[in-house]
């Protein structure tokens, strides 16, 4: 029998009953009755076809499409979601993070993208560099007073990411100030505030044990800092002679005016460091004694010449002269700076032989 003939014998046997065919509505009717009866269905009759309208239509292919796209995209986003809000919370736990950390790597990759959304605003990126040269100080001061496993190497890379920030800052700003004069004047004010904020955290950290086997690092990070305030000052006078403006020359008089008074506020600390030094050598019997009275009256001399230039900076400053008093104030920090090292060395020399 070839396929025709199988298809011919087909046709002719669908309508017979024992093959399942031959369906009648009355004999569907009498089945339905008999069912419902057995069930005590309520209705006995044979269930009308259902008439579907437009409605039902528009029903039935919104769950079609849900079933088929929607619902694998809801899916997709709450898995981009739990993702995303795990790495939110890998982000924020890496904030107090430290060189040498499991999540100190998401902290830096963090900052990085930060800057590349600011790559054609100087004076944005100057602001995260000065932000994130806050946070590289946080993490020395962090390091120092901890006890954490290889200090030495955490602290050498947190001194260094502070001062590649600082760099970066300068950097930014040398940039940002070629333009508007005003953009200029303003962008500096942001980092010297954020310097001042470097320095205070220097100041409370003056006499802390724990920086003491680090202060070579930390002294450099802080000559940094210093330099940075001084570019500052510079482009702010270099703006201010440009284009004269109250704003400016208000801000000018702030700033030399709490300079001036830190140096006299520093001269008089040596001052008061030297008379110790002085007392202890009239009192002990120490090798090397005239060498260290000698110095110290030679430190005498030389704070009695910055005594002179405090002095001349101060009539500049009275007469207007900022630019001069500028040239003036950085050189006197400059030198005291050193001073200030040396009688420091003197100290811990003196200190050792005294106590031995």
């Amino acid at each position: 029998m070839n396929e025709k003939e199988l298809l011919h014998l087909l046709k002719q046997v669908k309508d017979t009953p024992v093959f399942g065919g031959d369906f009648q509505r009355s004999k569907m009717e009498e089945g339905w009755k008999h069912l419902a009866e057995q069930l005590s269905f309520k209705q006995t009759t044979l269930p009308s076809a259902p008439v579907l309208s437009w409605k039902d239509f528009f029903s039935y292919i919104e769950k079609t499409i849900f079933r088929t796209f929607l619902r694998p995209v809801s899916i997709g986003a709450s898995l981009f979601s739990l993702v995303f809000m795990g790495w939110i919370a890998t982000v924020n736990a890496s904030f107090s993070s430290v060189p040498g950390d499991f999540l100190y790597p998401v902290k830096l990759a963090t900052e990085r993208v930060q800057l590349t959304l600011a790559i054609t605003n100087n004076e944005q990126r100057a602001r995260l560099h000065a932000e994130f040269a806050s946070r590289r100080l946080e993490e020395v001061m962090d390091i120092a007073g901890s006890n954490r496993t290889a200090k030495d190497v955490r602290m050498h890379e947190a001194v260094a990411g502070f001062k590649q920030e600082i760099a970066s800052v300068n950097e930014e700003f040398v940039q940002a100030t070629t333009g508007n004069v005003q953009e200029a004047f303003e962008m500096a004010k942001v980092v010297d505030r954020k310097v001042g904020e470097y320095e205070a955290v220097f100041a409370r950290n003056e006499e802390n044990p724990s920086l003491n086997e680090h202060r070579i690092e930390v002294d450099a990070a802080r000559q940094i800092v210093e330099e940075t305030k001084q570019q500052v000052t510079d482009a702010i006078v270099t703006t201010h002679e440009a284009t004269p403006e109250p704003a400016t020359t208000v801000y000018l008089q702030s700033t030399f005016q709490r300079d001036l008074g830190e140096i006299r506020t520093t001269m008089n600390s040596y001052y008061g460091r030297i008379t110790v030094i002085e007392q202890v050598l009239n009192t002990q019997t120490l090798d090397n004694e005239e060498k260290y009275r000698t110095d110290a009256e030679s430190f005498k001399r030389s704070l009695q010449n910055f005594e002179s230039s405090l002095i001349e900076a101060m009539d500049f400053f009275a007469a207007g002269g900022f630019r001069r008093v500028s040239e003036m104030v950085s050189q006197l920090k400059g030198d005291l700076t050193s001073m200030g090292s040396a009688i420091q060395t003197m100290e811990i020399e003196i200190s050792t032989k005294v106590s031995l």
